[in-house]
């Protein structure tokens, strides 16, 4: 029977050893007092790289093989756990004989030394090398985005546009400062408020029509100017930019709509229109001038090309050459107020002429005028 419990006893032991030294740990037990190492199970070296004989040979190689930022902190706490105070948990670097790191799980307790009077410390230390990588991956990765939130957030809250998050019923969920002074004053917030509240009743199909593909899925993103309405009434023109937000799921989430003030523009280009119109209409007046001034100097060339030919080609006493020398002076006079009258428009036009009112004999222009047509149209009766 005791040979059968001895057998027994030795196949279990045989088992403890097998499980302990394929574990992905290792087990020692150290000094209290100096932390030096009496034992450790073999997976220690698969871990760190270290043979018995290291350890062997240098007690206080754990000590320096301790990452030097967690040096102080893991040797202060061992040494509280090695004289009686809490149990030692926690989590450091070593640094293997090859000069990599490898991150460790160290759970320690003092016990009773089973060879003889006195304490031992008695632990087992866990590889996380992979958790504390993918944690520190994920520590990162959350810093990261945090970092880019607040940056958006930040861009959000400064933009020179107005930017706004939509809800698919088109109600605002969030505006930036910039959108708030643009369309909204008072009292109050414009959260809550529907969009089609700051458009012209005019846009309010247009825009609708517009956003139907977004809403639909079949584009992400468009844009438009449009006519709006602030809160207090006053009108402004406005380009805006509507893309889509979907969620991780591929629904849509939200809309981000950017607004840019496009009033000044607008009023520009109005400006513009206006001055080519009033362009094409001084254009007009002056071709009707050239044509009424064509008209004047032919009238009085007629006339004195037609007195001219009479006095040349018909017989005539002094008396009607006389006549027609006075009619022959007066087109000439006409012609030469003509003349005058246009470079006098030419100087108002540049600005370098001044006009004075003065009285004018009404009567005796229009007997002057009744004079030149009678001249210039023979077969007309006045």
């Amino acid at each position: 029977m005791s040979i059968l419990n001895g057998t027994r006893r030795g196949a279990d032991e045989a088992r403890y050893r097998s499980m302990i030294e394929s574990a992905p740990a290792y087990f020692y037990l150290a000094v209290p007092e100096d932390s030096s190492t009496l034992y450790r199970s073999p997976q220690a070296a698969s871990i760190l790289g270290y043979a018995d004989e290291d350890w062997n040979s240098n007690p206080d190689l754990w000590s320096q093989i301790l990452h030097p930022d967690d040096r102080q902190r893991v040797l202060s706490e061992f040494a509280e756990c090695g004289r009686g105070g809490k149990p030692f948990r926690c989590e450091y670097r070593l640094l293997t004989k090859t000069g990599e790191l490898r991150w460790v799980r160290d759970h320690a307790t003092l016990v009773a030394d089973p060879s003889g009077p006195g304490m031992i410390v008695q632990g087992v230390v866990l590889d996380i090398t992979d958790q504390k990588v993918a944690e520190l991956a994920a520590d990162r990765a959350h810093a990261e985005s945090d970092d880019k939130s607040r940056f958006l957030d930040n861009v959000f809250e400064h933009a020179p546009l107005g930017v706004a998050r939509a809800g698919i019923d088109m109600r605002v969920t969030d505006a930036n400062p910039r959108l708030r002074s643009m369309l909204w004053s008072g009292d109050g917030d414009m959260v809550g408020a529907h969009i089609g509240q700051f458009l012209a009743p005019e846009e309010l199909e247009r825009v609708i029509a517009v956003f139907v593909p977004l809403w639909k899925g079949t584009v992400d993103r468009i844009e438009s100017d449009s006519l709006a309405v602030r809160r207090d009434g006053t009108r402004l023109w406005l380009h805006w930019t509507a893309t889509t937000v979907r969620r991780p799921d591929g629904r849509i989430g939200h809309f981000l709509v950017m607004f840019e003030d496009t009033t000044a523009k607008h009023q520009a280009e109005e400006a513009a229109l206006a001055a080519l119109a009033e362009l094409e209409r001084l254009n007009h007046l002056k071709s009707e001038f050239v044509s009424v001034v064509s008209h004047e100097f032919r009238t009085a060339l007629t006339g004195i090309q037609g007195f001219s030919e009479l006095m040349r080609d018909e017989d005539m006493d002094p008396a009607e050459v006389k006549d027609l020398a006075k009619d022959i002076n007066l087109d000439a006079q006409r012609l030469n107020r003509l003349i005058t009258e246009m470079l006098d428009l030419d100087r108002m036009e540049a600005g370098r002429m001044t006009l004075r009112s003065a009285s004018v004999d009404l009567n005796a222009l229009l007997v002057d005028a009744v004079e030149r047509a009678r001249v210039g149209n023979p077969g007309h009766v006045f």
